[in-house]
């Protein structure tokens, strides 16, 4: 084969494969770059926390030790506000949730929509029994929101929630306790969407 045929068969591998391994180099300097800030008690108010289901889930009493806070800003000015319950007791929920400020409306926008299809993602990867039934019958929400039943092999075992308000995103997911009913949406949630900004 003539030297400039293996040329070209380089260029033509090698090219996306430097473009691969380029974009992950990329997405580690942003993580990398992050530095964490302040959890303050205004950011708490912006977050359904494990102890707002105490008068909704029977005999449960959330403990602190299971509750983890993190605030970063990242290169470009974007900043995330992340919680996590995670008790190891099996009849405890799960809760996560993602306050993000972004710089522009069309960041928030992809933020929005990675949000959902990366909770989703996440489902299935972790066990392929997990699918997720989207609900427009439980409640609406700032500029433009999403609900997913989360099913484990047919059966309701919890919810997914993406909404976005301007350039801010809430993305909100619990396991272990399943929210049917729109007033308790609206309990929840009503206040925290109209402080996002």
């Amino acid at each position: 084969m003539k030297k400039k045929t293996w040329i070209i068969i380089g260029v033509a591998f090698g090219l996306p494969l430097v473009a691969i391994f380029g974009v992950f180099a990329l997405g580690a300097l942003f993580l990398a770059s992050a530095k964490e800030l302040p959890v303050t008690e205004a950011d708490k108010d912006l977050i359904v926390d494990a102890f707002e289901f105490v008068p909704y889930y029977e005999d449960f009493a959330p403990d602190a030790k299971y509750e983890g806070w993190e605030k970063l800003r990242y290169v470009g000015g974007t900043v995330d506000l992340t919680y996590e319950y995670d008790s190891p007791l099996e009849d405890e929920p799960y809760i996560r949730s993602t306050v993000t400020w972004d710089v522009s409306r069309s960041d928030a926008n992809l933020t929005y929509a990675l949000g959902w299809s990366s909770s989703i993602l996440g489902l299935n990867i972790a066990d392929e029994e997990f699918d997720v039934q989207e609900r427009d019958d439980y409640y609406a929400a700032g500029d433009r929101s999403r609900i997913g039943l989360i099913l484990y092999d047919g059966e309701e075992v919890g919810n997914l929630f993406v909404v976005g308000v301007g350039d801010t995103v809430l993305d909100f997911t619990i396991s272990g306790f399943v929210m049917n009913d729109p007033g308790l949406w609206h309990e929840l949630f009503d206040d925290i969407v109209s402080k996002l900004e």
